[in-house]
């Protein structure tokens, strides 16, 4: 190839080899410049498969804008060629350039960081890399770190999702199909080792061993051949990074052991929070604050050193095994069945002791209340226990399998624990409460009580109760100290021996913590802490473990966590909410959300004529909180339509939507008054923080560190301050930040929440939870805080401002949600407009006044799952 030219492309060298074709040097003839060229030998075009997976190679990187990414100037076909021309980074690959000891700690920043900014920029496109190595890493002679080689990265959602109305699957695509491992074998992940489906946390494992290499000098996985090697990085654990350099600081052996967890799950679960934490102690490390390792720490380099080396005869004998245990019969895959489709919403399943009969409930697809049906397995028709379309929920079966217990809501207020035969007859009233709400239900393995959670008010974040089944008298269960950001506990459940009960406790991250309590009495021990807010919870029957469903990078999963905490995913189970496991350990049914929400727009309060509601913005997956730009050219939404919540810019048409530049789990985006930056609040480990960054390019930057999440942002007209809210004192204040930066400054003292500032900048609207609860007005000079809107059924995130006026939604039943105008000069209110179907997420009117649009769910509902081949 060399001398030849390819359209206007002279080939000058060869450079290499790339995971899909031969990378040239060449030269351009039209625009004087040298690129690097990558070609797709001849006998690989013409197979199908490789010429669209070049092309699509090609398609993900072009989308990748970002200084640490090799960039992509075209795709072309000449001369029976097809080949990608690139940015040419003259340098040195990084594995050439890691000495015998590892690099300086200096460099090694200067590298590491840049590195997982550019894998963050992949992942918040939905791109996965899949061979993440130092040959893949280009260092140029200009002090540029560019990745490079993405020939076998692959989108999170790479195949085309059914519309809501027809999703009855669980199956989710994986990255890779079972029993293949792309990707080189030395910085595979154990899921790529394995052969199994992978996701973004492979690269974030690729990573970690980059990393342990230029730290180190050596690889934390070594084996004589591929399969000791793949043994290894399933088995063995290599030695801290500060046993064999000393001098390093120690939080950096942390960081990368966190990132060579073999499980998943117990790894980083964003790129962006490693990165944080390289960058922050590169800061430490430059201002001299930083750890060594002390001289116990050293003493116990050679014992690791010897545990090692047994580790790795080890796993040449695993590998032996696992050559072997290939050959035997494979255990029966899980596989998930759709148990009920029909109309509307079928929820909150149990399963009976026997395991032949489901409990749930259904609301057929009215819209107006639920009841309470019993099937049995493999019939047509479920029978119907309860007619009054009520506020019922939470099904649960006695032990004897002839009641079921569930709680009734009344409608002014209160609520019963009632129990009713299992093929239907007489209810029986066995607990009641003039005031208080009731939550979850769970019968005792022996029958003599039922578990619960009693909330005396919407801001209580409830007790767990004891009932005596025979005399109807309640005890308290123990419970840890509340903690800042407590929102409810939740979903106690009976262990199957009677000895113990595990409940959820969520907080406002979203979190989860899973205690367990022994009983009659003791003290509750902590043993799962897991990002997102758990929805399911049950036992399996010998007691040795729970699975729990919770949101996990945007979709919901199963899980299975020991009761010392280990915890690992089933595989499946998008939107899974309530589960429930059966007596016999083999089978498992949950329910499957199936809603939908999008973006609509009606005219607004300047437009000529008013305007039927329509369609904006749509995607098979939810997008919501949409906020117009100042100039109303642009709507910033958030989205999970690429796998996770991030902030998304669509133009104010509702075409050509892109997601903005945030790693994921981003939401509440708020703009700049000159509509150059966005802030939003984005996940870091259990808190959400506020980031600010600017709209058409750029990293964003972190703003607030305490302890507390901050949510919901806006602007001061002049741009100088960003107010949220956040519950670092203990409950939910307005707060402002320097939009440069800076220490935040609490804004009011009485609560409140979703900031609004006026275009004055003399007022902040909020929402106040009570008492009274409403839409409160506050002089940013100080004075009196003023309640504007004092209304039942008002949405917690529904109001906006436009020319000093207030909008905001209020559910008036039946499906329908009022949007109310009010004029907080006058006082005078006015119904604005009437919205069918379920509102959700923040009104915004456009800048000039013709429009105004809102989320609504589009499609609501739910359905049943059993997944059989469960195990034990």
């Amino acid at each position: 190839m060399i001398g030849r030219t390819i359209s206007h492309y002279r080939i000058l060298d060869k450079l290499g080899a790339g995971g899909m074709g031969e990378v040239y040097l060449a030269h351009d003839l039209r625009l004087q410049r040298r690129v690097a060229l990558k070609l797709l030998p001849a006998e690989l075009a013409a197979r199908r498969e490789r010429l669209e997976r070049f092309k699509r190679e090609a398609t993900l990187v072009a989308a990748l804008d970002h200084p640490n990414i090799v960039t992509v100037f075209s795709i072309e076909e000449a001369d029976g060629l097809h080949f990608i021309t690139m940015q040419l980074v003259s340098g040195r690959p990084l594995s050439r350039r890691i000495p015998r000891q590892g690099l300086p700690l200096e460099a090694f920043f200067d590298i590491a960081v840049p590195v997982a900014d550019a894998v963050a920029a992949a992942h918040a496109k939905g791109i996965v890399h899949r061979d993440l190595k130092p040959a893949n890493i280009m260092l140029g002679d200009d002090g540029q770190v560019a990745v490079l080689d993405f020939g076998l990265a692959k989108l999170l959602e790479d195949e085309p999702r059914a519309p809501a109305s027809s999703r009855t699957s669980t199956s989710t695509t994986p990255l890779t199909r079972a029993g293949q491992a792309p990707g080189t074998a030395a910085y595979m992940s154990p899921e790529q080792a394995a052969g199994g489906a992978v996701d973004h946390r492979s690269d974030i494992f690729s990573l970690a061993i980059v990393l342990y290499e230029m730290a180190t000098g050596r690889r934390p996985f070594e084996g004589s051949s591929q399969v000791e090697l793949r043994a290894a990085i399933l088995a063995v654990e290599p030695p801290p990074v500060t046993a064999l350099r000393p001098d390093l600081p120690r939080h950096l052996g942390r960081i990368i052991a966190r990132g060579l967890e073999k499980d998943p799950p117990h790894r980083y679960q964003s790129v962006l929070d490693m990165r944080n934490d390289l960058a922050g102690l590169r800061r430490e490390s430059e201002s001299g604050d930083v750890a060594p390792v002390s001289r116990f720490d050293r003493g116990r380099r050679g014992r690791t050193l010897l545990l090692t080396a047994v580790a790795l005869l080890a796993a040449g004998v695993l590998a032996s095994f696992l050559y072997r245990w290939r050959a035997a019969p494979p255990t029966p895959a899980l596989r998930a069945l759709p148990l009920t489709s029909w109309s509307g919403s079928e929820t909150q399943p149990a399963l009976s002791p026997r395991g032949d009969q489901i409990a749930f409930l259904w609301d057929r697809g009215r819209g107006s209340g639920f009841d309470l049906y019993v099937m049995l397995l493999g019939a047509d028709e479920p029978l119907q226990l309860t007619r009054e379309s009520g506020r019922i929920g939470y099904p649960a079966w006695s032990p004897r399998g002839d009641q079921i217990a569930f709680v009734r809501r009344a409608n002014g207020g209160g609520g019963q624990v009632v129990s009713i035969p299992a093929l239907g007859g007489k209810e029986r009233v066995l607990w009641s409460t003039p005031e208080s709400s009731i939550a979850y239900l769970d019968w005792s393995p022996g029958g003599a009580q039922l578990a619960f959670v009693e909330r005396r008010h919407a801001l209580d974040s409830g007790r767990i109760l004891l009932l005596s089944t025979d005399s109807g008298e309640t005890a308290e269960v123990a419970a840890p100290p509340h903690r800042q950001g407590v929102v409810s506990d939740r979903l106690p459940v009976f262990a199957p021996d009677g000895l113990s009960l595990a409940y959820v406790r969520w907080y406002e991250a979203p979190r989860s913590e899973i205690y367990l309590q022994p009983l009659p009495a003791g003290e509750p021990r902590l043993i799962v802490e897991q990002s997102g807010w758990i929805q399911g919870m049950d036992w399996m029957p010998d007691a040795s473990a729970l699975l729990f469903s919770t949101p996990w990078q945007g979709a919901t999963g199963l899980w299975r966590s020991s009761l010392a905490g280990k915890v690992t995913q089933l595989g499946f189970g998008q939107e899974a909410g309530d589960l429930t496991v059966a007596a016999s350990g083999d089978r498992l049914v949950f329910s499957q959300d199936l809603t939908d929400a999008n973006v609509w727009r009606i005219a607004g309060p300047a437009a000529a004529l008013p305007q039927a509601p329509r369609s904006l913005i749509a995607s098979t997956r939810d997008d919501w909180a949409p906020r117009y730009s100042p100039d109303g050219e642009r709507i910033a939404l958030v989205s999970n339509r690429s796998g996770d919540f991030q902030i998304w810019i669509c133009h104010a048409d509702g075409d050509a939507c892109s997601p903005y530049a945030t790693p994921a789990r981003a939401n509440w985006p708020c703009w700049s008054p000159d509509g150059r930056q966005l802030a939003f609040s984005q996940q870091v480990g259990d808190q959400y923080h506020l980031f600010v960054g600017q709209v058409d390019g750029g990293f964003p930057r972190q703003l607030t560190w305490d302890a507390a999440s901050a949510h919901a942002c806006d602007w001061s007209a002049d741009g100088r301050w960003i107010y949220f809210y956040s519950a670092r004192t203990g409950a939910n204040q307005i707060w402002r930040v320097p939009a440069g930066g800076g220490t935040p400054q609490q804004v009011t003292e009485g609560g409140g929440m979703l900031p609004l500032v006026s275009d004055d900048h003399r007022y902040v609207y909020l929402l106040r939870a009570g008492p009274p609860a409403g839409i409160w007005r506050r002089a940013l000079a100080g004075g009196r805080e003023t309640l504007l809107v004092e209304r039942e059924g008002l949405s917690r995130r529904g109001f906006a401002l436009w020319r000093g006026e207030l909008f905001y939604a209020v559910r008036v039943g039946n499906g329908t949600t009022e949007v109310e105008r009010l004029d907080p000069r006058t006082g005078a209110s006015a119904i604005f407009a009437r919205l069918a179907g379920t509102r959700q997420g923040r009104l915004s009117v456009s800048p000039d006044g013709r429009w105004l649009v809102y989320a609504q769910n589009d499609a609501r509902g739910a359905d049943l799952i059993l997944v059989e081949n469960l195990g034990g």
